[in-house]
């Protein structure tokens, strides 16, 4: 299940960038959950951060943090 959260979180990232990174707000209307669920799938994800000044979702590039 871990993993069908995993994919269907990427798709949802990849279906609500247009341009910019998405909010997890339009995260979570895309998925039809909470923005605090939301913030649990990138946490248990572990490859998205948060921007806490816009609430954007950020993907670090790696060996760059």
């Amino acid at each position: 299940e871990r993993r069908s959260k995993a994919r269907e979180l990427e798709e949802a990232i990849g279906a609500c960038n247009f341009g910019e990174p998405p909010t997890k707000k339009q995260l979570a209307e895309y998925l039809g959950v909470t923005e605090r669920s939301v913030g649990g799938r990138l946490k248990s994800h572990g490859g998205y951060m948060v921007d806490k000044n816009n609430g954007n979702v950020i993907v670090p590039v790696k060996g760059r943090e």
